[in-house]
């Protein structure tokens, strides 16, 4: 990540006017990647470029803070999207069903 996406993440953080605001610097960041060794918090894969996830989502009330963002690979970012972590592990869930059940009950 670099200083260009941490200010576009603090300037969607402002547009959704979500409390519990609280800036952070780029070098409080690198400390968040540095303890999670640079891994997705998700998939624990080591990608070129990590991506900053909010854990409660912004477009649900989640505050752009320290204490609410991970490190996540874009492949777990983008299937999340705006889902809390239950809803997002439910929907993985159900995928995997309906997965099975196709290969179970093909012809």
């Amino acid at each position: 990540m670099t200083r260009k996406s941490l200010v576009q993440g603090k300037r969607r953080a402002l547009k959704y006017d979500n409390p519990g605001y609280e800036a952070f610097t780029y070098e409080q960041w690198l400390d968040v990647l540095v303890a999670c060794d640079f891994r997705c918090t998700y998939c624990n894969s080591q990608p070129h470029r990590l991506q900053m996830d909010h854990v409660f989502p912004l477009a649900k009330g989640g505050p752009h803070c320290l204490s609410n963002v991970t490190p996540a690979c874009a492949r777990c970012n983008q299937s999340k999207h705006d889902s809390t972590l239950e809803e997002w592990e439910a929907r993985k869930v159900r995928r995997a069903l309906k997965k099975r059940r196709s290969y179970l009950f093909a012809d």
